[in-house]
């Protein structure tokens, strides 16, 4: 037979306090003393009690989060159809806590399905009656009032992907940056001869995890004496713009040995270009994340390496981050959550391609 769990009544019995004292030295509520509560923390202990929270989670009214990340469009198709999976498996994981979970998926765009209207839309839907929000770090000033509405009803924020340090957000879930951006320049300075020119797709200047990750890269070779020289090229999206910089750098430095995309949008964009020019044998490749199009440029032999930033990771632990502490009470481990980030070459691209993960 099974151990039998143990209860706030054996817990009341053993310190000889009323289960009232217990429950509340339990939840880290008033009504008792700091040495009654010392004592009854220390007993519970003792015991081995744990929590029903699944229990609890029924008689409590069912908790509203709310999720906003950037729809399936455009260049955000490439790695955050990743993030709201993570989201979604937390929450079907999490399906015994009573939670109701909102998605909001919005546009990058201004206007009409932008991320500060779905917000304030939102906000006024439930009459903030919204238990906790999610949703990402690179938010500019037009966006930032929305979010604030929500911290400043005292309503938490957990951010992933990025953060912003300004908002009173309860933490932030995301690739070490400047992990990502060593490991890529660690790659490349093994790959072609110091001295080298280097292409890099550099993203937008106004979003952390491509800056900081661009920080690091040049940083590293820095550091460590490579002397590349750096060719940047900025930019994130799809359109032509972008590809033609990309295509008029390599006509114009016809040295590049090496590439480089901090940001997982751009891969596309710079393996058309490697391509069309030709130079795949030329050229070492090093993209950010793990999608179709990649993994079918690895098997043409026109990327090297990948760093996977693992969005998947990242928006799992944001919403397992909120749970917990909606649910258990449980502040977050760090004001910085960072998944782990991992490389992919060619004898490991099996295991991504079989999860898709």
């Amino acid at each position: 037979m099974g151990t039998k769990r143990v209860s706030i009544t054996d817990i009341a019995k053993k310190t000889g306090v009323s289960a009232g004292s217990v429950h509340r030295a339990l939840a880290g509520k008033p009504g008792v003393s700091e040495k009654t509560r010392a004592y009854i923390l220390e007993a519970a202990k003792e015991m081995g009690y744990q929590p029903n929270y699944i229990a609890s989670s029924l008689k409590r009214r069912t908790l509203r989060i709310l999720a906003a990340f950037p729809a399936y469009t455009s260049y955000n198709r490439f790695f955050f159809p990743y993030v709201w999976q993570g989201f979604r498996d937390c929450i079907a994981d999490m399906a015994d806590y009573n939670i109701e979970a909102v998605e909001l998926p919005y546009a990058m765009d201004p206007g009409p399905g932008s991320q500060r209207q779905e917000l304030l839309e939102a906000f006024d839907r439930y009459e903030g009656g919204v238990d906790g929000l999610l949703t990402i770090g690179h938010i500019n000033n037009r966006d930032l009032c929305a979010v604030k509405r929500y911290t400043d009803a005292g309503i938490p924020v957990i951010l992933a992907c990025d953060d912003k340090k300004s908002l009173d957000r309860l933490c932030c879930v995301q690739a070490d940056h400047f992990c990502c951006g060593s490991l890529a320049a660690e790659l490349l300075s093994m790959q072609i001869p110091a001295g080298s020119q280097v292409l890099v797709c550099a993203g937008d200047t106004l979003v952390p995890s491509h800056y900081e990750t661009l920080e690091a890269f040049e940083g590293y070779l820095r550091e460590h004496g490579c002397n590349m020289e750096l060719i940047k090229v900025h930019g994130r999206d799809l359109d032509t713009g972008t590809y033609d910089r990309v295509m008029e750098k390599l006509r114009e430095y016809p040295g590049i040995r090496g590439a480089y995309s901090v940001n997982a949008t751009n891969g596309i964009v710079l393996c058309n270009a490697v391509t069309r020019m030709k130079r795949e044998r030329e050229i070492s490749v090093i993209l950010s994340d793990v999608y179709p199009e990649n993994i079918e440029n690895f098997k043409k032999g026109i990327v090297n390496s990948i760093v996977y930033k693992n969005p998947y990771q990242q928006g799992y632990l944001a919403t397992k981050a909120m749970i917990d502490y909606l649910v258990k009470n449980e502040t977050p481990i760090s004001d910085v959550i960072h998944v782990r980030s991992e490389v992919v070459l060619r004898s490991n691209l099996h295991l991504y391609e079989e999860t898709g993960l």
